[in-house]
Formats: structure tokens, sequence, C-alpha cells
């Protein structure tokens, strides 16, 4: 016997969390006046509207081009700054990223979210190297300190 009942797909919404990549604005003539899909995507804008057309050949009678990208060290996280700031915004069922919104207000978020996140990563990175370079010099201490003890033992012998 054959099981009919849809299977629960579950969506791995932190798969993009740390990874580079960009956060793009989608369009498609098919969408409402001012609907925009805006997601994230560890390649381009471009490849990813170009998945959604392969994958959603019925779903949508016209073709998704991208109107915008941003780079950024950490498209997860962006994404979801971008979706904070612009959930007023939100269409569509649970899970899907439409969102109905002037353009150049969805470029402007996603564009401020990307750069604060790199901001910080830059940030954390300056600190993981200053912290690295207190414990080098505690090791150089620390190495030079049992050099000086053994050149004493050695004078002493």
């Amino acid at each position: 016997m054959v099981d009919f009942r849809k299977k629960k797909i579950i969506a791995n919404y932190d798969q993009n969390d740390g990874v580079a990549g960009v956060v793009y604005i989608l369009g498609n003539p098919a969408l409402a006046w001012n609907h925009k899909k805006i997601g994230c995507s560890r390649y381009s804008g471009k490849k990813r509207a170009t998945d959604l057309n392969k994958e959603a050949t019925t779903a949508m009678p016209a073709q998704f081009f991208c109107l915008f990208e941003q780079k950024t060290i950490d498209c997860g996280l962006a994404e979801k700054r971008v979706f904070q700031r612009l959930v007023k915004y939100r269409k569509g069922k649970k899970g899907q990223e439409f969102f109905k919104v002037e353009f150049e207000e969805a470029r402007t978020v996603v564009i401020e979210e990307c750069q604060k996140v790199d901001q910080e990563h830059k940030q954390k990175e300056e600190a993981k190297k200053i912290i690295e370079g207190k414990r080098a010099v505690l090791g150089t201490r620390k190495m030079l300190g049992r050099y000086a003890l053994l050149t004493k033992l050695e004078k002493k012998k």
C-alpha cells in the first residue's frame, strides 16, 4: 500500500548562518504591485532567480529577476535582521519571503543590515587578534621567564 499523505518538510532556516553570500531582492511581473521576494544565497541573486524559475515553472506564470543584491560576510544573519525590520510588510504563507514594500525602502534596509553585520564581524575579528596577541605576549613572557630561570640554574652549576 502506498502512503499518499504529504510528508512534513522541515525547512532549515539557519543553513546560511555564518556563511558569506548575498541578500537579494527579486521581482516578478506576476506578483502583485510592489511585492518583492527578499532572501539570501551563498551565490548571486541572479542565480537564485534562475533556480526559482526552474523550480517553479507551474507556480509562477512569469520569471523572477534580480533587482538588487548586497554582499555580506554572514548572509543568514543579515537576512534575519532584514526580515525583522520589514516584518510589517511581510505577505504570504509562513516561511515565504514575500514583502509588499517600496523597492528603495527594501534596498536601504538590506544595505544597512549587511553593513552592520559586516562591521560587527570585523570588530569581532579585531578583538580576536588582540586577544591572540595578548596570549602570544603572555606566552613569550612565560618562555622568557623559564629561560631566565634555566640560565640561573645553569650558572649555579
